[in-house]
């Protein structure tokens, strides 16, 4: 159903803006790099196991809600680990933060784009 993609997307900067939230939370008491791994290790699991039920609104919802609460603090720990092993100049950081920025906007705006034009299977 095409009028889903507004609230899928809703859903997902929602999710996202949770788990970064949560993350500020919990990230204290682990390492960075373990987190980041864990991470993309739950957000690629969580695709695993979304995979076989594309065609399901229900599994794309909570694919969604699960990516943007594992996934969401993960671009702030690539950032926050780039600053701990690097020392960039100020136009480095820009075009990083710049590019971050871009793709967290960009990103659930192509992909209601997506979604108005296919329905929930544009995905896959």
């Amino acid at each position: 159903d095409r009028s889903m993609a507004p609230l899928l997307v809703s859903l997902l900067q929602g999710s996202l803006m949770l788990g970064s939230f949560s993350a500020s939370r919990y990230q204290q008491y682990f390492a960075l790099w373990d987190l980041a791994r864990g991470q993309v290790f739950a957000v690629l699991f969580g695709l695993l196991l979304w995979l076989p039920f594309t065609d399901s609104v229900i599994a794309t919802v909570l694919a969604l809600a699960w990516y943007g609460l594992a996934g969401g603090p993960l671009v702030t720990y690539c950032s926050t680990l780039l600053n701990q092993h690097c020392s960039p100049s100020g136009v480095q950081l820009a075009v990083i933060n710049v590019g971050g920025n871009f793709g967290a906007s960009a990103g659930p705006f192509i992909v209601g784009i997506l979604m108005i034009q296919s329905g929930p299977t544009a995905l896959p």
